[in-house]
């Protein structure tokens, strides 16, 4: 659930799943988002579009901190590789 905590009149955290993932600012007519140190400058007519964009971003966001991990540790049942890259041994 995305949450905005107002720190002043033009500036706002905002959080997803009571974790800290970026600001959204309003800098004259547009508003600047930044998530996840990937910024973002919207129209203030585009207001509706930022929580698509927020859910969007941080998604990716996961799904790149997944594939880093699975990669890294060579973990072979993962929903990343599937099944055709598990190797059997038979051991004698």
């Amino acid at each position: 659930m995305i949450a905005y905590k107002k720190l002043t009149t033009v500036l706002s955290d905002i959080y997803y799943d009571d974790e800290l993932i970026g600001h959204v600012e309003r800098i004259g007519t547009m508003y600047a988002l930044e998530i996840h140190y990937m910024t973002l400058n919207l129209p203030l007519q585009h207001k509706r579009l930022i929580k698509g964009i927020i859910e969007r971003l941080d998604q990716r966001h996961r799904d790149r901190q997944y594939k880093k991990m699975v990669m890294a540790y060579n973990l072979r049942n993962s929903k990343i590789y599937g099944n055709k890259y598990v190797e059997f041994y038979i051991l004698d």
